[in-house]
């Protein structure tokens, strides 16, 4: 990380630089791959080629894509991230009222995806999910967590493929859903209701919420953990990205006492409250169960990091610190890491009672078609790569450790132009999931140190 806190610091707020760029096209060596590209030319035509660039390395190559029969826009896309490295990859995907669970058999030498379970689930009202997460509450027994429109929250049995509750979790559609990664049964939402909301998967309501004088004024896009899950960050329309500090003995005291009831497999007790009746019956809009606390505060806010509405945010630990990598939309078409604090000897003075506001930025990478809102970006394990999908269907490549704002090469995911909507990483990094409209889902598998593959090589239903 020194390079990101010293020559990129000093070049923050340098301007973004927007430009499109043409894949170029080159041969391949090996000759089922090259058979394979030419029916593929065939079939998409030329501008449909992807190819990398000349360069040392090849991190990814397309294997597999595809357009699901049903043509249902595919929404959010997990892995579950407490499988074993020995066992095979499997991610969730939802969209629309359907929730599907596939394979990832090893790539040789083509990529697949295999779906061996698939619900189409009834609801009694209108419905289009968004997001899905893995929670973990055993050996080898696991939980989906996702929701949508209607700002329900649905919790599924992996293996039977029931829903296993079905919560009124906020007052507007869930955007965004993520599992702290030092308690896989903690899950965060981010809510068109302004609202952020901490959930046990084992509680039947929330058991914290975030919202208030200080929080966002519009719709909370995305969510994220700090990898040592002391802190939840947020982001929306609003411009404004929120840190809301859970290391507190409050919050801490209060997660205890949930989580005893919850150990035992008992109802978490109402705690008991000194406020008077008027107060008691305003906050229970927002207290469904008796054991929800609220909090108005954020410990960090900043509306200075991009100069429209922000859809995704996801937080990393590299080298010495914490950072955060957002992605501007609308007016904007990139991404940023930065960190809350200041630079150097500078020491912001704290207003009692009030967030700090201080932010440094370390660099900007450009992602030349995607102003769409709701396109979510990932980063690898390793923290190596970000990928990030774009307008037509383009998926934009970034080096950590590389200085350059362009991306190190785009590939296009499909050749209808779709949009995709998420990204997803496996356990090990090997494997790229993105899915969007009408169904696409495509793979990308790492390539090999010192592969002379040079052309994506998609295999297709």
């Amino acid at each position: 990380m020194d390079m990101l806190d010293t020559a990129n610091e000093q070049n923050a707020g340098a301007a973004s630089v927007n430009s499109k760029r043409e894949e170029e096209s080159t041969s391949m060596n090996a000759a089922n791959i090259e058979k394979q590209s030419r029916e593929e030319a065939d079939n998409v035509g030329a501008g449909e080629e992807n190819v990398l660039p000349e360069a040392p390395t090849k991190p990814f190559v397309g294997t597999f894509r595809m357009f699901e029969k049903h043509g249902t826009n595919l929404f959010g896309c997990a892995f579950n991230q407490f499988l074993d490295s020995s066992e095979e990859p499997i991610a969730a995907v939802v969209g629309g009222t359907r929730v599907h669970l596939y394979k990832f058999p090893p790539c040789g030498p083509y990529g697949d995806i295999v779906e061996f379970k698939d619900v189409n689930l009834e609801f009694k009202e209108a419905e289009d999910l968004y997001t899905v997460a893995w929670c973990q509450i055993g050996a080898n027994e696991y939980r989906l967590v996702f929701g949508g429109e209607s700002g329900r929250l649905y919790v599924m049995d992996d293996k039977t493929m029931k829903v296993t509750k079905n919560l009124v979790a906020c007052g507007g559609a869930i955007n965004d859903i993520r599992t702290c990664p030092t308690n896989s049964k903690l899950f965060a939402i981010a809510s068109k209701d302004k609202s952020v909301r901490v959930f046990d998967v084992r509680a039947d309501a929330y058991l914290l919420v975030f919202g208030g004088p200080y929080s966002h004024l519009d719709s909370v896009l995305s969510v994220d953990w700090t990898p040592d899950g002391t802190k939840i960050v947020s982001c929306g329309f609003d411009n404004y990205v929120y840190g809301w500090d859970l290391s507190t003995k409050e919050i801490q005291d209060h997660l205890a006492y949930c989580t005893k009831y919850l150990d035992e497999n008992k109802p978490i007790e109402r705690i008991r409250s000194t406020e008077d009746i008027r107060t008691r019956q305003s906050k229970s809009a927002f207290d469904p169960e008796g054991y929800t606390k609220q909090f108005h505060t954020p410990s960090n806010l900043t509306r200075h990091i991009h100069y429209d509405y922000v859809d995704c945010i996801r937080a990393i630990t590299r080298g010495w610190g914490t950072y955060f990598i957002t992605k501007g939309c609308g007016r904007e078409s990139l991404l940023r890491c930065w960190r809350f604090g200041t630079y150097g000897d500078l020491t912001e003075n704290p207003i009692p009672g009030e967030p700090l506001t201080c932010h440094v930025e370390i660099c900007t990478k450009n992602c030349p078609r995607a102003s769409a809102w709701f396109n979510k970006f990932a980063i690898d394990p390793k923290n190596e790569f970000i990928v990030a999908g774009g307008d037509w269907g383009d998926l934009y490549f970034h080096n950590f450790d590389a200085n350059e704002e362009e991306p190190i090469y785009t590939v296009k995911s499909n050749s209808k132009k779709e949009t995709t909507r998420q990204v997803a990483f496996s356990n090990d990094g090997k494997i790229i999931l993105a899915v969007g409209d009408k169904g696409l889902m495509c793979r990308l598998d790492r390539a090999p140190e010192g592969s002379k593959i040079y052309r994506n090589f998609w295999q297709r239903l």
